[in-house]
């Protein structure tokens, strides 16, 4: 029926137009067009489909003045100031806005890698700064500033949340009304991480009236030197994988990192300012992180995207490899330690009878034949030094296809290497 074919056209059409307007904005979209039975017909159109934007209706929060001067005066009448990353896109205005901010020495900005804000300048490994510390007490803020959606650091958020801080303000377009660390004294805004710190004007008079900022440095200094140390004598292990990795990472490259153990290794290094963080965080565990790899490589094929992922993680998402779009420029690497580690370092699990069964799920499936199904070069290390030659070359020489890095850690003692590695850096 035609009357029936333009209402459906039209109802695609305007669907097809609300998702693009959502894809805009930080999140997936999911889109469903609904088909009738039968499929194998096709019907003419007259000319192309064209597209007008269509406007959403928007609960973002506009900021009045009078917020303006109370942030204001909030800002420079607290001696303690925090300012906390989560995950967010790279951003040069605000990182230069923050860099302005952090030049007062009671101003601490602490960052992930998937924050993207990673500069030198900044605490850019939470998890090793807090390795340092010894009082506690004395690196409570009095005014916490959240920027950014997912964290990772389980010692930040259980530092913040075992301590109250006087006033918090979270910032976020993604999950504005969070309270990710329990304060009561919470201020929940729905706007950008930039439209919010373009807002704070500090009092040149009442700058540097602490040495807050310096102390939360100092930790980062005196663990970052304790970790070379430690790391240079660390045997070949996960730990030692993801050091290695991190070593070797091109410029300019896009730097996707996989779910549980791996992402928690990686927060264990300071980030690297030229490289762009992505890590599917807050979705669905381990679920396509080697998809959203696959995708990125796909749509840009002159950028150099690598991706670094536990073996379960890699079968669980393998077809995503299934598809007629993979280029030279997707380097996958998988660390296979023979199942899911993580639950080797999280003492519930280890108590249950069904520990490497169903937590850790042992598994003994030949990546080298995965690879050959999907006509994807595969190449493997086993130690230390075939491991700084296949980073080299998987990095560095030319290929015509995408290359898969296996790196074993099967018989390496992973758990005891990382609880003797977190012992050294807090003695």
């Amino acid at each position: 029926d035609e009357d029936d074919d333009a209402e459906g056209l039209n109802t695609c059409k305007y669907q097809i137009r609300e998702a693009y307007q959502y894809s805009l904005h930080p999140g997936p979209v999911h889109l469903n067009i609904h088909l009738s039975e039968p499929l194998y017909e096709q019907t003419e159109l007259s000319g192309k489909l064209k597209f007008s934007p269509t406007k959403l209706a928007t609960t973002r929060r506009n900021i009045a003045q009078n917020d303006t001067i109370q942030l204001n005066a909030l800002w420079n009448n607290t001696a303690k100031k925090m300012i906390i990353i989560g995950q967010l896109q790279p951003c040069a205005e605000t990182e230069k806005i923050l860099l302005d901010l952090a030049c007062d020495t009671g101003v601490a900005i602490l960052t992930e890698n998937i924050s993207n804000q990673n500069n030198s300048n900044f605490i850019t490994s939470i998890e090793r700064a807090f390795s340092q510390m010894i009082d506690r007490d004395e690196f409570v803020p009095e005014l916490l500033i959240v920027l950014g959606s997912s964290f990772v650091s389980k010692s930040l958020k259980t530092f913040l949340r075992q301590h109250t801080v006087s006033a918090t303000i979270i910032v976020d377009t993604i999950l504005p009304n969070a309270n990710t660390f329990s304060q009561d004294n919470c201020l929940n805004l729905n706007c950008s991480p930039l439209e919010f710190l373009t807002l704070i004007e500090p009092d040149e008079f009442k700058m540097n009236q602490t040495n807050y900022g310096s102390k939360w440095k100092q930790l980062d200094y005196q663990g970052q030197s304790k970790q070379e140390f430690i790391l240079e004598n660390t045997k070949f292990s996960d730990l030692s994988v993801m050091d290695s990795i991190i070593s070797y990472l091109p410029d300019s490259c896009n730097f996707h990192i996989g779910n549980s153990s791996v992402i928690r290794y990686s927060q264990c290094f300071s980030s690297i300012n030229n490289i762009k963080y992505a890590s599917n965080r807050g979705v669905a565990g381990i679920d396509g992180s080697l998809s959203t790899a696959v995708g990125a490589a796909s749509f840009n094929p002159k950028v150099l995207n690598v991706v670094v992922l536990g073996e379960l993680s890699f079968f669980y998402d393998s077809n995503a490899l299934l598809n007629h779009y993979l280029n030279s420029n997707l380097k996958i690497i998988v660390i296979n330690n023979g199942g899911g580690s993580i639950f080797n370092m999280i003492p519930g699990p280890k108590s249950t009878n069904n520990h490497d069964k169903f937590f850790v799920a042992q598994q003994n499936v030949k990546i080298d034949k995965l690879c050959a199904a999907f006509s994807i070069t595969h190449r493997k290390a086993t130690n230390l030094i075939e491991l700084g030659t296949e980073l080299q070359k998987l990095f560095f020489e030319d290929s015509d296809c995408s290359v898969l890095l296996e790196i074993n850690t099967e018989n390496c003692k992973n758990e005891e290497l990382f609880e003797s590695y977190l012992k050294q850096m807090t003695s």
